[in-house]
């Protein structure tokens, strides 16, 4: 978006209505000139590069509103979800409260599977459903399937073409009953981290495993932030929750 602006010419077009006319003008750091009406291709550039510029701003506010809110959540620890912690007291009394699967979903989640035997000294963050995480990013997503009552497994292994997989998560589609797979890609600024996580995709979609249909893909780096919202608007986007 920012290499973009380099494509027009220097100026911006200012507008000013004088009672039904709207004229316009360009402002340069040397002049301020009137752009006749013959001249609406001229126009019509630099609106463009106006739109551009607004867009950019939009997108910086947003990230500065998306830092403002990862900073406060940092620092408060939510009530409810540590009535829902593993070391929680009042676990065993709330946990079928937030339970309202059917039979064949209980049935699934109760299943034992096989699950990443690596590095399980990194599992290290407690999910409200019990389970332990690698990162806050899974955390965060853990948190949010188990309070929209999504039947979910963590690192589930998966055979694809005889190689293991781990999914970050298996998810049983609440409508549908299909599985669907979700994997959160979290150091996009590492080239090395990006070619294996390319790869790792390339090798779902030959197996049957499509981005946008049944795997959810989320990324992030130090310019793209994960945050809640984003997740709540991806379960909406894949899940079609109500």
């Amino acid at each position: 978006m920012y290499h973009q602006l380099t494509f027009y010419p220097p100026g911006e077009l200012i507008a000013h209505q004088n009672g039904p006319y709207i004229k316009f003008f360009l402002k340069s750091d040397k002049d301020y000139r009137y752009i006749p009406s013959k001249d609406r291709e001229i126009k019509k550039l630099y609106a463009q590069k106006k739109y551009l510029q607004a867009q950019i701003q939009d997108f910086q506010a947003e990230q500065e509103l998306l830092l403002t809110y990862l900073t406060n959540h940092e620092k408060y620890a939510s009530k409810a979800e540590s009535l829902l912690s593993v070391q929680s007291h009042y676990r065993d009394l709330l946990i079928d409260t937030f339970s309202t699967l059917d039979f064949p979903a209980k049935q699934w989640l109760s299943e034992e599977y096989p699950t990443n035997p690596n590095f399980p000294e990194q599992l290290k963050y407690p999910c409200p459903s019990g389970i332990y995480v690698r990162s806050k990013s899974e955390l965060l997503i853990a948190t949010a399937l188990f309070s929209h009552h999504i039947p979910f497994r963590y690192e589930n292994e998966l055979i694809l073409d005889g190689i293991p997989y781990y999914p970050d998560f298996t998810i049983l589609h609440p409508s549908t009953g299909e599985i669907v797979y979700w994997e959160h890609f979290g150091l996009m600024n590492d080239p090395g981290y990006v070619k294996k996580a390319s790869r790792k995709i390339e090798h779902y979609i030959s197996c049957g495993i499509y981005p946008g249909m049944n795997l959810i893909t989320t990324y992030e780096s130090d310019e793209i932030i994960f945050s809640p919202p984003i997740i709540e608007q991806t379960l909406q986007h894949y899940l079609a929750l109500e």
